[in-house]
């Protein structure tokens, strides 16, 4: 064999090695990035990544949507005669004409209600109902817009009135949260592996992240119907206090057991 021939040989192999460790790179780089496409298009691992860091915050005070420092902190507020929760809407929504609902602990028989953006009013009424419709045909919701909504028993002063803010979100969004929980659900249908519960609480906590706390408790409520260890009841117990501390439910929250493990956490920094 001439050097001529060693060096076709010589000169084979390179090529055919770096040709092999290029091919395998490439093919490691694919894999790499449909995993990371297969992570990202599931839903079901965004929702299981979002319950496992659901646990109570230790910053900052009790915050409300609209900003303001959380009456489920002002045990005044809870123990005072004629107690309003307002029920919805608050945070985000999705009706553009929703329903206003109230629960009223006490014996209140008249209610003023007020509904305003950025401070401007919208539409003010009194009413012996717990619950309200705005007049569709002279008031109309925008989306992409801040609302704020107020309920107090007729004649007394603001100090005890309740607020809530919600937000309505556009055409888009709402069809973008369309598809993703569709795509949650077909992903559900799927897994054979999840049960009941866990199928219900994957889907309330679909919401929750989203912070659609309405929607949220919907399916935390269907979870808790197939309760099926303490520990599954510890968890939902958990979130639901949560949620219904977030958006001012504070009476509904005391019927869960760790909401006062929630007010002290939430709340500590205010009471110093």
């Amino acid at each position: 064999m001439n050097n001529k021939h060693l060096y076709i040989i010589i000169f084979l192999c390179i090529f055919y090695s770096t040709f092999i460790i290029f091919s395998y790179a490439e093919n490691t780089e694919e894999k790499d990035v449909k995993i990371k496409e297969n992570t990202q298009n599931n839903e079901i691992v965004k929702v299981k990544i979002f319950l496992k860091r659901a646990t109570y915050s230790t910053s900052g005070t009790c915050i409300t949507s609209r900003g303001d420092t959380n009456n489920c902190c002002n045990e005044n507020y809870l123990n005072s005669d004629n107690y309003i929760e307002l029920i919805y809407p608050n945070n985000n929504i999705l009706d553009n004409n929703p329903t206003f609902e109230w629960f009223v602990y006490g014996d209140v028989n008249s209610f003023d209600f007020n509904l305003y953006s950025y401070n401007e009013p919208v539409y003010t009424t009194t009413t012996e109902e717990h619950s309200l419709s705005l007049p569709v045909n002279s008031i109309y919701l925008k989306e992409n817009k801040y609302y704020c909504w107020s309920v107090k028993p007729s004649g007394q002063s603001e100090d005890m009135s309740r607020k809530a803010c919600f937000y309505i979100k556009d055409k888009l969004k709402k069809k973008k949260l369309n598809e993703a929980f569709l795509q949650l659900e077909k992903e559900l249908k799927i897994d054979n592996n999840l049960t009941p519960f866990e199928k219900n609480l994957i889907m309330g906590a679909f919401y929750h992240k989203k912070k659609f706390y309405n929607e949220a408790i919907k399916y935390y409520k269907e979870a808790e119907k197939v309760i099926n260890s303490e520990e599954d009841k510890k968890q939902l117990s958990m979130l639901l206090s949560r949620v219904y501390f977030i958006i001012g439910l504070c009476k509904k929250s005391e019927e869960c057991e760790d909401t006062k493990a929630l007010r002290k956490q939430y709340c500590h920094k205010e009471e110093k």
